[in-house]
């Protein structure tokens, strides 16, 4: 195999590293392994250590790691002038033999050695083994990052676009990629995922279930810590198929294999739900874990209980909505209304009765279509919902009232940054844009509204401020600090544990003094060592002179200074980064920085979950019912931390 063309598919997972002792690294593990005369070692290698790649059985064929395109073979000039040569001479038969002999001179001319015009065509090269798998791995972006179906490389257009680019690439077929390709793709970043969770000391975890339209359930787990860099990170756990009901007990069960199988054990600050009580049960009773109710789902249970209110009024609005959905005739007058008045054409937005915000997105449609919507209505002279003007008056109060409420869901809901510490803030922000709502002069129904919203802050939230893990986390957020809280009583208490916290810190950094150099060997400017202290020695008083001026101050003043230090500088804008900010101050802050990298972690939500499910809807779809759920969780945990190995 010195010169010869690989032509095992084994080498797709493998790369070779020493090819005079013949030495091959597998691309999955890393491991080194031997092949001397033939490559039944690296299969070995491969059914023992990576089971889910499939291989086909042994002596079996695979397609070459690179085949080659012949050009179609073309006569050379010389053959075809011979061949020119011998029809004239038949031809001319009857010619006299001065004629014929004068043609076969000028025949003669054409030498012998001209070259072919095959000569004259570039070569394609043979790809490498290097470069396969470099292609390899793009093709296989096309089902992870995109989401085709892997029939796509059956596909004649997608087909002759490839050969288009590169001929020399030979497409692998749908049971490659999808047997051996991504488990090994899956594989790789499996233990790229384990070997990031090993450097990690404390994370916070998200977790959801879902139904797929094949009727399968799955449960996602997703873990979020801060890097030493100051990044957050954003891993995919599993996200697994769940044949059993969903009980406490199995939650438990499923959460526990998991954490185990990252060795996450002790390292887990808070798990992130919604408030059901089976997964509720699950990590506070089963597993003894600390948990926080997924702040955005709490306040679209909020919302929905305050928009019981005016549910006859939404209800009418969603009947007038739901004929513009119908109809077609409707919809396409609303449009001609709008352009005659002057106005962007919009279309109405009906509401989904499990996301509150819907409900709002409906009434600020309408509202913001008032004129548009009044004159098509009597213009089709169908029987739909008139709203009288008091009702129109209450539909634009209502939006108002909402629209903080949306801006905060919107805000929490991000994955890309930390959320936790804007909880607190968001809390008391609502509830006193709540209390200026109150003085204001508004109709019977939307005054109870805000009543309803009032009522249900207060009573889910009551306790927010004495969450340590949420307090923390509002504390060590430079855009926040201490300013948000209401209760004066918890800022001190969490500023405490957190001073706390650096003490333990600069403990450990501490725990070397200064050493005295006496009696130690010294070397005089010989190079040579001194075997007895000098009488008069300069280094003895001068240790004596550092050590009296050693600072009397404990761990803890140590820490209370760096603490007061930063709660006395500004806060940064609200729209900065806090973790570049830390990034930039670390230097500043060589004790809080510390508590920031193991108890900033923590995230408000468990929309990363909920966004991984809405990405699943578009891999199980009609056009792949056949996928297996296995499959379908390689392909999710490949999309969301394939950014690990590449």
């Amino acid at each position: 195999m010195n010169r010869k063309q690989k032509t095992s598919y084994l080498w797709s997972y493998f790369t070779t590293t020493d090819p005079v002792s013949k030495i091959a690294r597998c691309d999955l593990c890393g491991q080194l392994a031997s092949f001397k005369t033939t490559v039944s070692n690296l299969r070995k290698h491969l059914e023992r250590k990576h089971t889910t790649v499939a291989l086909p059985p042994p002596g079996g064929k695979h397609l070459p790691v690179s085949n080659v395109v012949e050009p179609l073979a073309v006569p050379s000039l010389a053959s075809t002038l011979n061949r020119t040569t011998s029809n004239t001479n038949i031809a001319m038969q009857n010619v006299n033999s001065d004629n014929i002999a004068t043609n076969s001179s000028m025949c003669n001319i054409v030498p012998n050695n001209q070259p072919s015009i095959r000569s004259f065509i570039p070569q394609q090269k043979k790809i490498s083994e290097t470069q396969k798998k470099k292609l390899d791995k793009l093709l296989l972006n096309v089902f992870v990052q995109d989401y085709q179906p892997f029939s796509v490389v059956e596909d004649e257009g997608f087909k002759k676009f490839v050969n288009g680019l590169n001929p020399n690439y030979v497409l692998p077929n749908r049971k490659t990629i999808s047997s051996s390709m991504i488990p090994a793709e899956y594989e790789m970043c499996l233990n790229a995922v384990r070997q990031e969770m090993l450097t990690v000391s404390n994370v916070t975890l998200t977790t959801d279930t879902w139904t797929s339209s094949n009727t399968e359930s799955y449960m996602a787990l997703t873990s979020h810590h801060i890097s030493n860099d100051f990044e957050l990170k954003s891993i995919l756990l599993e996200c697994s198929v769940i044949r059993s009901s969903h009980t406490s007990v199995n939650l438990a069960v499923e959460i526990d294999k998991i954490v185990k199988k990252f060795h996450l054990e002790g390292k887990i600050m808070i798990i992130v739900s919604d408030n059901a009580s089976n997964i509720v049960g699950a990590i506070t009773n089963e597993l003894k874990l600390k948990h926080f109710g997924c702040f955005a789902h709490t306040i679209n249970l909020i919302l929905q209980d305050a928009l019981k209110v005016c549910q006859s009024l939404t209800d009418r609005i969603k009947a007038i909505v739901s004929h513009f959905k119908r109809s077609t005739s409707a919809t396409e007058k609303l449009r001609e209304v709008q352009k005659n008045l002057g106005l962007e054409p919009k279309k109405l937005v009906l509401q989904v009765a499990t996301r509150w915000n819907s409900t709002f997105y409906m009434l600020q449609r309408i509202s913001e279509l008032k004129d548009a919507v009044k004159t098509t209505v009597a213009l089709i002279n169908k029987e739909i919902p008139v709203l009288t003007e008091d009702e129109w008056k209450t539909c634009s109060e209502l939006v108002m009232v909402l629209e903080p409420f949306e801006e905060v869901t919107r805000n929490i809901s991000g994955e890309n940054y930390l959320t936790a510490s804007q909880v607190i803030g968001f809390i008391n922000g609502l509830v006193s844009v709540c209390n200026k709502m109150r003085k204001e002069t508004l109709s019977e129904v939307s005054k109870r509204v805000v009543d309803e919203l009032l009522k249900g802050l207060k009573t889910r939230f009551s306790n927010i401020e004495n969450s340590k893990t949420i307090a923390l986390a509002t504390l060590l957020d430079p855009r926040c600090k201490l300013a948000v809280f209401s209760d004066e009583k918890s800022a001190g208490s969490i500023k405490t544990y957190c001073t706390e916290l650096m003490s333990a810190i600069w403990s450990k950094k501490t725990s070397t003094s200064v050493t005295s150099v006496s009696g130690s060997q010294e070397k005089d400017d010989g190079n040579q060592p001194l075997t007895k202290q000098a009488k008069f020695s300069i280094w003895a008083d001068l240790d004596k002179m550092i050590a009296s001026k050693k600072p009397s101050g404990s761990k803890t003043s140590a820490a209370i200074v760096e603490m007061n230090r930063y709660l006395d500088e500004e806060c940064i804008g609200r729209s900065e980064n806090p973790l570049l900010w830390w990034k930039q101050n670390e230097v500043f802050y060589p004790l809080l920085s510390q508590v920031v990298k193991k108890h900033f972690c923590a995230v408000a939500t468990s929309v990363p979950c909920e966004r991984l499910f809405s990405k699943a809807g578009y891999i199980i779809t009609e056009r792949r019912t056949r996928l297996s759920g296995k499959r379908c969780e390689q392909l999710l945990f490949l999309n969301a931390n394939r950014y690990l190995v590449q």
